[in-house]
C-alpha cells in the first residue's frame, strides 16, 4: 500500500530561531489521549461556544491561535440571541456520532454528525498532538443541514441542494 501521508517540508533557507524553552514539540499519538472521546468533546464545546452557551476563553489552550481567532471573529460577528434550551424555543446541537481517521502519527482527522432539533449538520476538525496535548488546527462546519431522518440526498424532485461549507478555520501551519 503506497504511503499517501503528508510530510512537512521547510522552507529554503529558512531559520528556526525559536527560543527551545517556548518551541512548539510535536507529540507522538502514544503520548496523547484517547482522541474518541477527547474530540466529541471538543466538537461538543465547539457547538456551545458557536450557540453562545459558552466562553469561547474556555478553549484557547485547545485550538491554534488561526482557529481561536476565526471561530472568535465569528462569534463576535453573528448576532446575539439567547442560548438554546427551553427560554429560547431552540434545540440544544449535540454531537451524534464521530467518525476518526488517523493518517499520520499524532494527527487525527475527524468528522462529526451533529443533531438539533430536526436538522443533522456536520462538522470536520484536524487534531494535532502538540506539547503531549491534542490541539486543533483546522475546523470546518455545514451552514445548513438536512432534516434528521430524511433519508438519501436525492427525491423524486430531483437532487437535493448540497450543504454549504462555512470554514472557521483552514490555515495550516
Amino acid at each position: 500500500a503506497a504511503d499517501h501521508a503528508l510530510r512537512l517540508v521547510p522552507r529554503p533557507g529558512a531559520v528556526d530561531d525559536t527560543d527551545p524553552a517556548v518551541a512548539q514539540v510535536p507529540t507522538a499519538r502514544a503520548d496523547l489521549p484517547d482522541p474518541g472521546p477527547w474530540t466529541a468533546q471538543l466538537v461538543q464545546a465547539v457547538l456551545e461556544v458557536l450557540g453562545r452557551e459558552r466562553p469561547r476563553q474556555q478553549l484557547v489552550r485547545w485550538l491554534s491561535p488561526e482557529v481561536y481567532a476565526e471561530l472568535s471573529a465569528h462569534v463576535a460577528s453573528g448576532p446575539v440571541r439567547p442560548a438554546a434550551g427551553a427560554a429560547s424555543g431552540r434545540a440544544r446541537r449535540t454531537v451524534s456520532s464521530l467518525h476518526l481517521c488517523e493518517p499520520v502519527d499524532g494527527v487525527v482527522e475527524a468528522s462529526a454528525v451533529v443533531l438539533g432539533g430536526t436538522r443533522a449538520r456536520a462538522m470536520a476538525v484536524r487534531l494535532e498532538g502538540w506539547d503531549g496535548r491534542w490541539r486543533c488546527t483546522r475546523l470546518a462546519r455545514t451552514r445548513t443541514g438536512a432534516r434528521a431522518g430524511s433519508g438519501p440526498a436525492t427525491s423524486c424532485k430531483g437532487p437535493a441542494r448540497p450543504p454549504q461549507i462555512a470554514t472557521i478555520s483552514s490555515v495550516a501551519r
